[in-house]
């Protein structure tokens, strides 16, 4: 997100996110059947990116020059050019504050919007967690309906990297509330549906416009977090963010195992 320019930030998100993971994790389980061997599926998939990390991908220019590694950073630097194809043209950038713990942070004007940051976080990882355990209970085939799960979430970021480049009114905080907005009317609906036992068609399509707008709460959630915050608290704000998320994450398998004995508990929950 540091090497990217602001506008370039939702372009990135649109064409690589969680979609195309759902589909290609869908897929190895499939073929595997078995979830040992969709483990070693799963580590053989990523150990392209993780090589990419290690040798190919340039450390960020902004965190060495935060860490005053000046000469690091012109090689970083050139390596990005290279990468982009561009000329590398040297430019005098001013000094970067020292990077903030955490504790700088809370005691510092900006505590305020990290808590903030917080609860975005944990609603989004509550909801989308939640919702993830309850896709599986639903009727039909279950890879056929993690498969367009992904799909959708797919497409529909696709739409939102067009929308975003293309319509400048349209801002962060819309993006978030508005996200927010329509996955409590499309869960409220459904928690509606469970009450009365409904499981047709229009529940699953529901299901899936409620995950694209949890999934687009994710992306405002991260975008927030890395332009909200300065440079030297940013890795604190996201880091604290991510802890807060997987406070979330762990809630929902007992949030998920309730709503057995209290149908659309789930789904009541995320809108609450």
């Amino acid at each position: 997100m540091e090497m990217l320019l602001p506008q370039q930030r939702m372009f990135l998100r649109a064409y690589f996110n969680w979609g195309q993971s759902r589909m290609l994790l869908t897929g190895i389980c499939y073929f595997t059947q078995e979830w040992r061997m969709a483990s070693f599926g799963i580590a053989i998939v990523a150990s392209p990116a993780l090589i990419a990390m290690l040798f190919i991908f340039p450390e960020s220019p902004t965190w060495l020059l935060s860490k005053n590694r000046l000469d690091e950073m012109r090689i970083s630097e050139r390596k990005v050019a290279r990468i982009a194809g561009v000329n590398y043209v040297p430019v005098n950038h001013p000094r970067q504050e020292k990077s903030k713990s955490l504790c700088d942070v809370m005691r510092g004007g900006t505590w305020k919007k990290l808590v903030v940051l917080w609860v975005m976080w944990l609603t989004a990882a509550t909801s989308s967690y939640a919702t993830d355990l309850a896709s599986s209970t639903i009727s039909g085939d279950l890879y056929l309906n993690q498969f367009l799960f992904g799909l959708v979430l797919y497409v529909s970021k696709v739409i939102l990297g067009i929308v975003d480049s293309r319509c400048v009114s349209f801002s962060r905080r819309m993006l978030h509330q508005g996200s927010q907005f329509g996955a409590i009317l499309c869960f409220g609906i459904l928690a509606v549906f469970k009450l009365i036992g409904y499981t047709g068609p229009l529940f699953l399509i529901l299901n899936l416009i409620g995950i694209v707008f949890v999934e687009y709460t994710w992306d405002a959630c991260h975008l927030c977090a890395v332009e909200s915050m300065e440079t030297a608290s940013r890795a604190s704000a996201t880091g604290s963010s991510s802890f807060i998320a997987r406070i979330g994450m762990l809630m929902t398998p007992t949030i998920t195992f309730l709503d057995i004995s209290h149908p659309g508990f789930v789904y009541l929950v995320v809108v609450l």
